[in-house]
C-alpha cells in the first residue's frame, strides 16, 4: 500500500509557570499549594498520512520534561508523580466513504465552538494553559453518518471498565442556511445523569456567531449553562470575538463557591456570569499580535493571554505568550499560577 501523501509539523517549546513561594490554605475545601518556579520543556511531531482515497493515520509523537526543585502541573502547581512523559499525545485512524465516517484511537475531542468555555464540552476540561488544538486525546471512537449532505448524525463512544462507565454521546446535525445546528445527547458515565444540549453557529454578513446551552441533573437541581460569542474581521484590521458564558448553579459571591466540584472536575467555572474577548492583528504580513482575557463578571477577577507570532520563514513561525491570572483571595482565578510559553513550530 502506497502513500499518497504526507505531512505534518514539528514544534518545540519551552515555558513553565512563576509565582512567589506562598502557601494557599483554602478552609472550606482544606487545599494547601506550595508554589514555585517551574520550566517545561516539550518536543513534538504532529505527523498525516493518506494511505489511500479512504484511509488516513494520524500520529503525535512528544517528549515533555518538567524541571524545578519539584515537578508540578502549570495550571494549578499541582505536585507530579513523574517529572517527564515520553508517548503519543494522538494516535487515530480516519476511514472515508460517501456518506460515512469513523475515527479510531487517541483523538482530539472537541464537541464545542464555543472559546473559552463549552457547556457542550466533558472532555476537555478549561486549562488556558494548553489551546485545545494542542492538548491530548482521549482513546475513542467516532462516527459520522450522512442523511444527505447537509445533515447527519454522529455517534461517540470512550470506552471504559464497563458500558455504564464509558461515556457516551450523540448528535443530530443540519445545515439550515448560512447555520449548521445541533441536538446532542451526551451520556459521561460517571456521577452524572446525561446532557442535553443545542448549538448553532454560522454567520449573517459579516458576522459570524455561535451559541451553545445545555442541561443536566446534578444533585437533585437542574443545571442549564449557556455561551454566546460573535465575531467581526476588519479587512485591514482586528479580527475580534466577544463572548459570554452563563452558569446557573454559578455563584454570585465568593463565600458561595463550590471548590470542591471544581477541583475534582465536576464544574468548568465558580462564578455565574462570565465575559471574554479574544483579538487578533496582523500589524505587517509576518506578524500576528493576539489577545484573549476573560472576567469574572461578579468578583472581578481576570485572565489575561497575550502573544505574538513572528513567521520567520514560509513554513516556520516562533510564538511568544504569556497566561496572567488575577484576582483577590479566593475568586475563580486567584487559584491558577502565571504561565509563560516559548514555541517554535515549523510545518512541512
Amino acid at each position: 500500500m502506497a502513500l499518497s501523501g504526507v505531512a505534518g509539523a514539528a514544534e518545540f517549546g519551552w515555558g513553565g509557570y512563576f509565582r512567589d513561594d506562598v502557601t494557599v490554605t483554602d478552609r472550606r475545601f482544606g487545599l494547601v499549594t506550595g508554589t514555585r518556579l517551574g520550566n517545561y520543556l516539550r518536543l513534538r511531531l504532529d505527523l498525516e498520512a493518506s494511505l489511500n482515497e479512504h484511509v488516513s493515520v494520524t500520529a503525535t509523537p512528544q517528549f515533555v520534561y518538567l524541571a524545578g526543585d519539584e515537578a508540578r502541573d502549570p495550571y494549578f502547581g499541582l505536585p507530579l508523580e513523574k517529572d517527564y512523559d515520553v508517548g503519543l499525545a494522538r494516535a487515530q485512524v480516519d476511514f472515508f466513504w460517501d456518506r460515512l465516517e469513523v475515527t479510531l484511537g487517541k483523538q482530539r475531542l472537541d464537541l464545542s465552538t464555543a472559546y473559552f468555555y463549552s457547556p457542550l464540552d466533558i472532555f476537555n476540561p478549561p486549562d488556558y494553559t494548553e489551546p485545545k488544538s494542542e492538548r491530548e486525546g482521549v482513546t475513542s471512537g467516532r462516527l459520522r453518518a450522512y442523511f444527505t449532505g447537509f445533515s447527519g448524525v454522529g455517534l461517540l463512544l470512550v470506552p471504559e471498565d464497563t458500558w455504564e462507565t464509558s461515556p457516551k454521546a450523540g448528535r443530530l446535525f443540519a445545515t439550515l442556511g448560512e447555520f449548521d445546528v445541533g441536538l446532542s445527547y451526551i451520556e459521561p458515565g460517571y456521577e452524572r445523569l446525561g446532557t442535553a444540549g443545542f448549538d448553532l453557529s454560522g454567520s449573517a454578513g459579516d458576522w459570524g456567531m455561535y451559541l451553545e446551552a445545555a442541561a443536566d441533573v446534578h444533585g437533585g437541581e437542574l443545571n442549564p449553562r449557556a455561551a454566546a460569542g460573535v465575531n467581526y474581521g476588519w479587512r485591514r484590521g482586528p479580527n475580534i470575538t466577544l463572548e459570554y458564558y452563563r452558569d446557573g448553579r454559578g455563584a454570585t459571591k465568593v463565600a458561595d463557591y463550590d471548590l470542591k466540584d471544581y477541583y475534582l472536575g465536576r464544574r468548568i467555572t465558580l462564578g455565574r456570569d462570565m465575559a471574554g474577548l479574544v483579538a487578533t492583528y496582523y500589524p505587517h504580513p509576518m506578524w500576528l499580535a493576539g489577545l484573549a482575557t476573560m472576567v469574572n463578571l461578579h468578583d472581578g477577577s481576570y485572565y489575561l493571554n497575550p502573544s505574538v507570532t513572528w513567521s520567520v520563514f514560509e513554513d516556520v513561525d516562533v510564538k511568544v505568550e504569556t497566561d496572567f491570572f488575577d484576582g483577590a483571595a479566593g475568586t475563580e482565578f486567584y487559584y491558577q499560577h502565571p504561565v509563560y510559553r516559548f514555541q517554535v513550530m515549523a510545518y512541512f
